[in-house]
């Protein structure tokens, strides 16, 4: 027996990894899960409610980004530097120009 109001029910359904199914004719809701099935209880423990992303992956992942963030940015400092260099030989002819 649920205590509270359907919606919340539902929510609860959903973080154990129960989807909706199409509506019924009879107007009521269908609910599944790949591991509620009829006489196959051994399956029921792996439904388990799920849990937010585990801290140490989440930051595994980080510091690969920003690993790939430190090379653009040192590709990006490369790009820069041509192009200040290619700006000083432009405003050397421009100067030269301007001397004749």
């Amino acid at each position: 027996h649920f205590k509270g109001n359907a919606q919340t029910f539902i929510r609860q359904l959903h973080f154990y990894g129960f989807r909706k199914l199409d509506a019924q004719s009879s107007g009521g809701w269908s609910f599944a899960h790949p591991n509620f099935k009829k006489d196959c209880p051994q399956l029921l423990t792996e439904i388990r409610r799920k849990t937010r992303i585990d801290p140490t992956a989440e930051n595994i992942a980080s510091h690969v980004e920003v690993q790939a963030l430190r090379t653009q940015v040192a590709h990006l400092q490369d790009v820069v530097e041509d192009l200040r260099t290619q700006l000083d030989s432009v405003i050397t002819v421009l100067c030269e120009c301007c001397l004749r």
